[in-house]
């Protein structure tokens, strides 16, 4: 396990590691887990914690999260996990392929390979979701968030990359959007 949500930690733990970085607006605990990390440590998540997450209420806050969280990623992309940028790859990915699509027909076969890939893989996590909680609309509804996610994680990813050098040094405020 590379991170663990709330994590709780003993003072003398950031004496050891040093406190969150104040400077990033979001990742922070990706940024502080990968000093952890670095030092060798490792995360423990008991079963036995219980916490409650408030998520988004609305699809457009769920989208500006999504954005701002690939945002950030990647202006902290040194301290974050591999993963964090698959989005990133999967964005550029669909626009490669797309694109190339219309200047070489093999591209079409990756891009719609892609594609097919892609939705049998959300299908295949929403069914099981929707098997584990007995709700059958997830099974036609977590495709599409799925999908908005990764595609929304994606452009503020590449949003970062492409207007970080028009913003100097300070990354400190939230992306538009």
């Amino acid at each position: 396990m590379d991170t663990v949500p709330c994590g709780f930690f003993w003072k003398w733990f950031y004496d050891e590691v040093g406190l969150y970085k104040e400077d990033l607006v979001r990742t922070e605990d990706n940024e502080f887990h990968a000093r952890i990390r670095s030092r060798g440590w490792k995360f423990f998540m008991s079963p036995e914690l219980m916490t409650t997450y408030y998520c988004r209420t609305n699809i457009k806050g769920f989208l500006e999260q999504a954005f701002g969280n690939g945002y950030w990623s990647v202006i902290s992309w040194r301290h974050s996990s591999w993963r964090h940028l698959a989005p990133f790859g999967f964005v550029a990915s669909l626009a490669i392929l797309g694109v190339g699509g219309l200047l070489w027909k093999p591209s079409n076969y990756l891009f719609w390979t892609l594609c097919s890939t892609y939705l049998l893989s959300s299908l295949g996590v929403s069914l099981k979701a929707a098997f584990k909680q007995r709700e059958w609309r997830w099974v036609f509804v977590l495709p599409c968030l799925f999908f908005l996610l990764h595609l929304t994680y994606g452009l503020g990813s590449w949003w970062a990359l492409l207007s970080s050098p028009f913003k100097g040094r300070d990354q400190s405020e939230e992306p538009a959007g």
